[in-house]
């Protein structure tokens, strides 16, 4: 691939890695590992009684779902970090199924992609 259009990849999937390290900011903290995103749970509300009761549950459902967008933005990270290492290597825009050309159109619809379009439809 030429070195405009990789440079081009390169800005791109910067730009994204940082708008979902910056959503992940809003539900999750960094862990230990590198890469790593622990979701947030909000802080634990120590009143007995009945609003108290309602407040940890609510609390407890805000927690649900900050573990799944985690888990989601963590993956969309994940593959933008990867997609960043090939551009590095040299290995930008090759299949990692079948090591074939992933078309441009594909890329800029989906930069991080890792499969061409035949082996993307495999199951």
């Amino acid at each position: 691939m030429e070195k405009e259009k990789l440079d081009h990849f390169r800005k791109v999937l910067e730009a994204e890695k940082a708008g979902l390290e910056k959503q992940l900011g809003n539900v999750a903290l960094p862990a230990s590992e590198a890469g790593e995103w622990q979701p947030k749970y909000p802080n634990p509300d120590n009143d007995t009684g009945h609003e108290a009761e309602e407040l940890r549950a609510s609390e407890s459902e805000e927690y649900g779902a900050n573990v799944a967008v985690t888990h989601g933005l963590s993956q969309r990270l994940a593959d933008v970090d990867f997609a960043l290492e090939k551009i590095e290597k040299g290995t930008y825009g090759t299949c990692d199924n079948c090591g074939g050309e992933i078309p441009e159109d594909r890329l800029e619809a989906f930069p991080a992609a890792r499969l061409c379009f035949v082996c993307g439809g495999k199951k």
